[in-house]
């Protein structure tokens, strides 16, 4: 049996078909396509970031038809929650896609990311926090030693606000990062109930880290990130600017624009939690969707 979990974010649409084999999550096909659906200076999805939409949301009908797929699951989030003409571009691409978008709240976001991460670490006997960061929210996610799910928060702190909030520059400076600073800073006293000893990064942009060279397997599926080298790069980036990071072979076309302000992202919640250590999973809304279709 297969299972189809379409995930449609901010800056990303993601499509995964897999199956289930002992409750494991079995990869068939997986598909990022980047969107960027509030790239411009608007509160609004418009222009090139709708028929971006348009075109990715044809391209995963096909896929979905092509396995022929016994349950399929669509979820909308940030972007689609929260813009002003989301209700709108939901209702076309229902048309094109030929399925229900659900689109969730940041609680029900959580808890499916916490189903797929957890699904990760089920040997580890520990508590943990999940930082799972997308493009317009962060969802922190506090699990308990045995991987049950304590408590959530969803923070419009996502790379996609912060871009804007920078007036989408290109290169920081000290005008625009106090600025930044100040704005997450405000979310701080909430960020810190989340503090672990173990931090789980999940998301495009933490995988980017996690294949730089400085992780090592944990287990099958996720990885050890050496935190202080992670602070080091985070920090060069910050700094860095377009031309820089084109130079960069380890950083994707994809994720060049943005990576200087998920570095800035990255420290800020690094010095506000102190963990010990940092785990990248691979696993995130999409595998908690599968798993939940599996439940019913």
């Amino acid at each position: 049996m297969y299972y189809a979990a379409v995930d449609l974010g901010t800056n990303t649409f993601h499509v995964l078909i897999a199956r289930l084999e002992k409750d494991e999550v079995v990869e068939i096909f997986k598909k990022r396509i980047f969107v960027f659906l509030l790239r411009n200076k608007t509160s609004a999805i418009e222009g090139i970031s709708v028929n971006r939409a348009y075109k990715a949301v044809l391209y995963i009908k096909g896929i979905v038809n092509k396995y022929n797929c016994n349950a399929v699951k669509v979820v909308g989030t940030e972007a689609l929650r929260v813009s002003q003409n989301g209700k709108r571009i939901k209702t076309e691409l229902e048309k094109i896609l030929g399925e229900k978008i659900n689109i969730i709240s940041g609680k029900e976001e959580a808890r499916l990311t916490h189903l797929g991460v957890s699904n990760s670490l089920k040997s580890i006997n520990r508590a943990y926090t999940i930082i799972d960061i997308g493009g317009g929210s962060i969802e922190f996610i506090k699990v308990g030693k045995s991987g049950n799910f304590i408590s959530s928060d969803s923070l419009p702190i996502g790379v996609s606000i912060l871009a804007k909030k920078s007036n989408y520059l290109q290169k920081l400076d000290l005008d625009t990062i106090e600025p930044m600073r100040y704005f997450l800073s405000i979310y701080d006293s909430i960020i810190k109930t989340y503090s672990n000893q173990m931090v789980v990064f999940n998301g495009g942009f933490c995988e980017v880290f996690a294949a730089r060279g400085f992780s090592v397997l944990l287990n099958n599926i996720c990885s050890n990130i050496d935190r202080d080298r992670l602070v080091l790069v985070c920090k060069r980036l910050v700094y860095s600017d377009l031309n820089m990071r084109k130079k960069m072979d380890w950083l994707p076309w994809s994720r060049q624009e943005n990576m200087h302000l998920c570095g800035f992202l990255l420290v800020h919640l690094i010095n506000t939690l102190c963990p010990k250590s940092i785990i990248y999973s691979p696993y995130s809304l999409k595998e908690g969707i599968i798993l939940s279709l599996s439940k019913n």
